[in-house]
């Protein structure tokens, strides 16, 4: 068998002039891949006078440029809109096309929340993208920065161990947005206390566990926060994106609502490990290259 598909594999690369590298795109027994083409793809070849070996390799090369005009739709969409190109992606999409798209939507001046939370909504978290920028500490819970957006935004991987949390906190005017890429979360939300001389305990707003794959948004108009892994067994990690850029936040004591500035810190700077491509931005898609984009990658 694995003759024949060695066999194969010339064959195509004769008639497609795809290189050695490029060939794996085809897939593994492209003998059998090949005949997964629907009926319509195939008599459409034939009527374009195509073969089916150069049918799925245009399709292989379309998909590659495809899945980054997607991307690129996802990031400039608000997310109701973009929920069925999301769809067709979700499970493709590693780490690096998520900080790939994140750049995309910040070099605008103007960055609306709901494209920030499209892209890490359509984000499914593997643990093969970002185990290796965890680094846990016993004794309080780690900052690790991923990207740091020149300046405009951070992108973060947060390591809890089991029963740690962050004070209750605000945001420096800041957008904060966190995903669970592992076990789960606990948000407090608090009113801002009415007068800085008040000595009287924060008030609880709500209170929601949050978990894998979840997003959530605050900024210091809807309050503040406070984040805690609960569990005594399992550690956790979440992906946070504050946009703009912040050094230093007011953090609260719960009891008398007092407040003090707080430096924020990275225990590491990871900005020059995550490898990401320089590519030309393509102009946007239409949503009929948006579907065809999602037809080529669901084969």
């Amino acid at each position: 068998m694995t003759e024949r598909n060695g066999d194969a594999k010339r064959r195509v690369k004769k008639k497609t002039n795809l290189s050695m590298a490029e060939l794996p795109m085809l897939g593994p027994q492209i003998g059998r891949n090949i005949f997964r083409l629907s009926f319509r793809q195939r008599i459409s070849s034939v009527q374009r006078k195509e073969n089916v070996w150069q049918v799925r390799a245009r399709l292989a090369r379309d998909g590659r440029s495809q899945k980054q005009k997607v991307l690129r739709r996802i990031s400039t969409a608000p997310y109701q809109s973009s929920k069925k190109v999301m769809s067709g992606i979700k499970d493709r999409l590693n780490l690096t096309d998520v900080v790939r798209a994140l750049r995309d939507v910040f070099a605008a001046d103007e960055v609306n929340p709901d494209d920030v939370k499209a892209i890490l909504r359509a984000y499914r978290s593997n643990p093969k993208d970002w185990k290796k920028y965890t680094k846990f500490d016993a004794a309080r819970y780690t900052r690790n920065l991923l990207d740091g957006g020149n300046g405009k935004y951070n992108v973060i991987i947060l390591c809890w161990s089991e029963g740690q949390g962050s004070a209750i906190h605000a945001h420096s005017n800041s957008n904060c947005f966190v995903k669970v890429l592992d076990g789960q979360i606990t948000e407090t939300m608090y009113s801002w206390p009415e007068k800085e001389d008040d000595e009287e305990p924060m008030h609880v707003l709500k209170k929601t566990q949050v978990n894998v794959d979840d997003v959530t948004h605050i900024n210091d108009s809807l309050g503040l926060h406070r984040m805690e892994n609960t569990s005594h067994t399992d550690t956790t990690v979440t992906l946070h994106v504050y946009v703009p850029a912040y050094q230093e936040c007011l953090t609260f004591d719960e009891r008398s609502g007092h407040r003090e500035k707080c430096q924020v810190v990275f225990h590491q700077n990871l900005e020059n490990t995550l490898e990401l491509a320089k590519e030309d931005s393509p102009s946007l898609p239409t949503e009929q290259e948006a579907e065809t984009a999602l037809s080529v990658l669901r084969l």
